[in-house]
């Protein structure tokens, strides 16, 4: 195989390619790789064949997103397809479908997504997902929630500092309601529960690829109650300047019953999780928009 990058060995993405070349995905075809996007916690390649294009994403988490997208697959959840995933030394990989659309993450969109129902799409997938039934809580290790009991992820250091930058900075104002009597509504009602769910924890609109149905990708695998991960996803709308978040959860409940209180609670508890990113990334506007929606 002539992998067309970097000759240096080693190099992640040549050594998976390679790797990937042993294992007879590309065999001694010509295959290029080119840059398609990073973050802080992945590294993402196209790789290309003459006959098949996949993206090759090098990420701590691959196991568990390799894990979390094949399960909302048999749900009927459309996502990448998973071709390969493994470890090559100390990176852990996964090797998906190339899905060429782009994402619905258009500044100028939001209004058009809302006339043509995109966020109740959204909203239905979302529902879908949490379909998918787990035990435990909190981030997924291993392909198993890092907690068995809700209060003990709520209790994590991971949670509390969040929680606690908020406060100290004034992030999230008195007026807008009691983190601890949101952090009991959220306890009493998972209390309830039988199961948690597979959750993106990351469900926005540059999450999710224009197809037909929707195709819902990069997960930030965690184990969690519907609830929590709908009101992320809606705090991520709404900081980014999303409209009609009302359809967002009309196409989440589709018709079903649901607790107005519960939901402000769940978006009050995600808002102190996620100021301490955005106020460090300096990210005011997002802050902003969402302190205004509370």
């Amino acid at each position: 195989m002539n992998v067309t990058i970097a000759t240096d060995r080693q190099d992640p993405v040549t050594q998976i390619a390679e790797y990937l070349s042993s294992r007879g995905r590309f065999g001694r075809k010509e295959v290029r790789v080119t840059p398609c996007a990073s973050g802080s916690s992945s590294l993402v390649r196209i790789i290309e064949t003459a006959n098949e294009k996949s993206i090759l994403k090098i990420r701590p988490e691959a196991a568990e997103e390799a894990q979390f997208l094949s399960i909302w697959d048999k749900t009927g959840v459309r996502v990448p397809r998973v071709l390969d995933q493994g470890r090559v030394g100390e990176y852990s990989f996964v090797l998906m479908e190339y899905v060429d659309a782009p994402t619905l993450a258009d500044p100028n969109a939001p209004k058009v997504l809302a006339e043509k129902s995109i966020y109740r799409k959204m909203g239905q997938a979302l529902r879908r997902i949490h379909t998918a039934k787990a035990s435990g809580f909190g981030p997924a290790i291993g392909g198993e929630a890092a907690y068995s009991e809700f209060g003990d992820w709520i209790r994590s250091t991971e949670v509390v500092s969040k929680i606690a930058f908020s406060m100290q900075l004034g992030l999230v104002k008195i007026e807008y309601g009691s983190i601890s009597r949101a952090i009991e509504l959220l306890q009493a009602h998972v209390k309830k529960q039988t199961h948690s769910s597979f959750c993106h924890d990351d469900f926005h609109v540059a999450n999710v690829f224009a197809t037909c149905p929707l195709t819902v990708f990069d997960p930030n695998p965690m184990f969690n109650d519907g609830y929590i991960d709908l009101s992320r996803s809606l705090v991520l709308h709404i900081s980014e300047g999303g409209v009609s978040q009302d359809q967002f959860v009309d196409g989440y409940f589709d018709g079903d019953s649901h607790s107005e209180q519960l939901l402000y609670a769940a978006i009050l508890f995600n808002a102190y999780l996620k100021f301490p990113y955005w106020y460090q990334a300096r990210r005011s506007q997002q802050i902003e928009n969402v302190r205004k929606f509370l």
